[in-house]
């Protein structure tokens, strides 16, 4: 974990092949409270989804070579897209089934930060 790492804090999982977004998503959501790490490709994702149970995944659906890294994470961890908040450029308007909800860029922070707590709570209250 790069950034605010505590016992209790929420976690978080920033998939973005852009450097500048991937800093000001991690600074945004540590602020928020969350501990916070990234992924710069799908591969390096699912290494660390493997490895470490966040509670929500922020992704950039283009992160893979061939632009599928929601249909390539549902194939190796289904149960992860639940937890999955995607920002995407129009036109990726259609909600890959099972995530948790698209956000078009550009997004409002607020919206990324509200869809993030939603996921934690929600995983709170199936893991009590």
């Amino acid at each position: 974990m790069r950034e605010g790492r505590t016992e209790k804090a929420r976690t978080a999982l920033i998939v973005d092949g852009s450097e500048p977004i991937r800093i000001l998503l991690t600074a945004f959501l540590s602020r928020a409270g969350f501990a916070v790490d990234w992924a710069e490709d799908i591969d390096s994702a699912l290494s660390k989804l493997r490895c470490y149970d966040f509670d929500v995944v922020v992704m950039d659906p283009a992160c893979s070579r061939d632009g599928d890294g929601i249909g390539r994470l549902g194939s190796a961890l289904p149960d992860i897209l639940a937890r999955t908040v995607v920002i995407a450029s129009p036109p990726y308007a259609a909600k890959p089934k099972a995530v948790h909800s698209v956000l078009d860029k550009p997004f409002e922070l607020d919206s990324l930060l509200a869809a993030a707590l939603e996921c934690s709570r929600s995983r709170d209250l199936h893991q009590t």
